[in-house]
């Protein structure tokens, strides 16, 4: 299995020496980084319409 393959299948982690830690899988860092870039997308997406729609309705 390919190294890309592998990361996206989440069969066998891949080790990557500028990782944070010993032992710790590029796939979870990835996971991590998603499971808070996105919200912190969504919050601000809104929080963006909601101010644009208060300056529009004044």
């Amino acid at each position: 299995m390919t190294d890309a393959a592998a990361l996206l299948n989440g069969s066998e982690p891949i080790r990557d020496q500028a990782a944070p830690g010993p032992g710790v899988a590029r796939g979870h860092i990835l996971v991590q980084f998603l499971s808070k870039a996105v919200p912190l997308a969504l919050i601000g997406g809104a929080v963006g319409v909601g101010a644009g729609a208060l300056a529009s309705a004044v």
